[in-house]
């Protein structure tokens, strides 16, 4: 459709616990984590970026200051992603109001290796109505598309359930990407080593 809209919802309300310093800030060829990932988004067919983060982490926010986005900034730092992923889908119908056939790409904030073309490829499948999700060998990875008429069902999960389970049990159109090329999250000290090895 030639007036579809594509939203990108980023969660990057976490405090790098597991990794011991901020790692969203850390280096990565050149640039930040951050700056890696969100120049992804910004160079796909993507035309609204939304990052969620929290209120009292000044130094993402300063890093983010200049960049063509939308910051959802919470209060509370004791939610989770699909918390955080909730209210940035609540923040996106208050000011967009979506059309049903629109469409919102998910994806965690710390994989530096995803790139446009893996943006695009998952969003040149997209027809309206299926969520699409990128697999890479046997794995699902990221980023997933939600038809905007299917973001309801988000805040449906039981507390026990992630995203995974939503995509399961859902009419999901899967799009198979070589293993290599998955862009994996990077939670510890060895997982930033092992990602910034395969770059």
């Amino acid at each position: 459709m030639k007036n579809r809209r594509y939203f990108a919802l980023i969660p990057a309300a976490g405090r790098s616990v597991r990794m011991g310093t901020h790692k969203l800030l850390m280096p990565w060829n050149g640039m930040t984590v951050i700056d890696t990932v969100l120049t992804a988004w910004q160079e796909s067919l993507v035309g609204q970026i939304v990052i969620v983060a929290r209120r009292d982490d000044a130094q993402l926010l300063e890093a983010l200051a200049n960049r063509p986005l939308e910051i959802l900034k919470l209060d509370s730092d004791s939610l989770d992603m699909k918390q955080s992923i909730q209210l940035g889908l609540q923040h996106i119908q208050k000011i967009w109001k979506p059309s049903p056939d629109d469409a919102c790409l998910i994806a965690p904030a710390d994989i530096p290796k995803l790139t446009a073309k893996l943006i695009d490829a998952v969003i040149d499948e997209y027809d309206g109505d299926q969520i699409v999700t990128a697999v890479y060998g046997p794995k699902n990875g990221h980023p997933t598309c939600f038809p905007w008429h299917t973001t309801s069902k988000i805040f449906e999960l039981a507390a026990n359930e992630g995203m995974d389970s939503l995509i399961k049990r859902s009419q999901t159109k899967r799009i198979c990407f070589d293993l290599s090329s998955r862009p994996r999250d990077i939670d510890t000290p060895e997982d930033y080593q092992r990602e910034l090895d395969c770059s």
